[in-house]
């Protein structure tokens, strides 16, 4: 069984899924569709996030991204501390995953 979110949003009206068998993520580099990886999540009241930027597979460096309401943080666990994951965030239209850590 694969493990995903489901956000219903506050009017009851809408209602999205994130993984569970269904894919999201940047298509043809992080197109998830299993969370089974999350180890944990919170809502992220930040103003900025910074997401990885990758190059040829490799980590290229990071861009500070503003985000304009709530998001939702997922990420992983390695030697004790969050090590990757990223910020589902809403972007007034859709929902964006901005990749942040490894």
């Amino acid at each position: 069984m694969k493990k995903g979110i489901l956000l219903i949003h506050r009017n009851g009206k809408k209602a999205y899924v994130f993984g569970a068998g269904i894919k999201f993520g940047k298509p043809g580099f992080e197109d998830y569709d299993d969370l089974k990886w999350m180890h944990g999540w919170k809502i992220n009241k930040d103003k900025f996030v910074h997401e990885t930027i990758f190059a040829n597979g490799d980590i290229e460096g990071s861009k500070k991204v503003r985000i304009r309401h709530p998001g939702i943080s997922i990420w992983n666990w390695m030697d004790g501390a969050p090590n990757t994951g990223g910020t589902l965030c809403w972007d007034g239209h859709k929902y964006l995953w901005i990749h942040e850590g490894e």
